[in-house]
């Protein structure tokens, strides 16, 4: 028995079915396919609304990890320094310097902590009877090690025929800006002080820094580049001050950076500047050199400041 309702069959194909269904829920009407302009509009406001919520949360969380990232490789460094302690008895020379001509290869205390930052193949690529820029260890000298990089400051340079020297994020402290002391940090040169121990430190392990990050230059080519807020690079002044109060005020005032000292350029070389900082100006502070006749030793009596590209300092 076959039951008809208006005329339609109800044994009839599922089509038919289906078009009686659409024509029960439109109320007759044709079914609109597509969405009106009006709605196209809301919905991109929707998403665009959602991607400026997200979108800072996301760079947030970015920033987080390689800030950690970069505490890691700090703390990765120190405990280098205190497994070179451990197995020497002292920390390493801030330099090589004045023990004779073949010793004076003034190497910083960088190379003699890369085997116990697992950077074996380096270390063991160093010619250790030459100077540090002798060509022999020019593929060492050029190198930007990931290990001695901080994610968050801008990528240096890949090593090329122009790039002749690496950059490193981390700087030993060789002094605390008393202009009295002069070197008073952890690194030193092999003269005229000599090496550190533990017994040297007399503030405390817990109270005395070895290294610190800081922005490092750039350069394009053989050409020293500043970054668009002069961050990684080396402040010069003539002036003259009358004690260090006077001099601070000078150098955060600067303008004219030194066309070739960008900050943490050519690691291996143990000197102020390139692999050392002090704590003459606070942190973020600019890092300024004194030129003049009064001032032979210019990194002594001037800035080498720790920073960072990390929100909040």
């Amino acid at each position: 028995m076959q039951l008809a309702v208006h005329g339609w069959d109800h044994a009839a194909p599922d089509s038919g079915r289906r078009s009686l269904a659409r024509w029960f829920c439109t109320g007759g009407r044709p079914m609109r396919k597509g969405l009106t302009l009006l709605e196209v509009i809301v919905t991109i406001a929707v998403v665009a609304i959602l991607v400026a919520l997200l979108l800072p949360a996301v760079q947030r969380a970015r920033e987080s990890a390689r800030r950690a990232t970069c505490q890691n490789k700090l703390r990765q460094i120190s405990l280098a320094c205190t497994n070179y302690q451990l197995t020497y008895g002292c920390y390493p020379p801030g330099v090589v310097s004045g023990l004779g001509s073949h010793r004076s290869n003034l190497f910083s205390q960088h190379v003699f902590l890369l085997p116990s930052l697992e950077l074996h193949q380096l270390y063991n690529s160093l010619n250790f009877s030459l100077r540090y820029d002798n060509p022999a260890n020019s593929t060492v000298a050029r190198s930007s090690v990931s290990m001695l990089l901080c994610p968050s400051d801008f990528a240096p340079a890949a090593p090329s025929s122009e790039i002749i020297k690496g950059f490193t994020n981390y700087a030993g402290c060789f002094g605390s800006g008393n202009w009295e002391r002069i070197f008073d940090g952890v690194f030193q040169p092999t003269r005229p002080r000599g090496i550190i121990t533990d017994k040297d430190i007399i503030d405390g392990l817990a109270h005395t820094v070895c290294f610190s990050e800081w922005i490092h230059g750039q350069m394009n080519g053989n050409q020293v580049t500043s970054h668009p807020d002069g961050s990684g690079m080396l402040f010069r002044t003539t002036a003259i001050p009358a004690c260090r109060e006077e001099f601070v005020r000078n150098c955060q005032s600067l303008t004219d950076f030194s066309p070739d000292a960008p900050l943490g350029f050519d690691w291996l070389l143990g000197a102020a500047g390139c692999s050392w900082y002090n704590h003459q100006i606070t942190p973020n502070g600019k890092s300024c050199m004194i030129y003049g006749n009064k001032y032979p030793a210019g990194d002594v009596f001037s800035a080498f400041t720790a920073s960072s590209r990390h929100v909040g300092g």
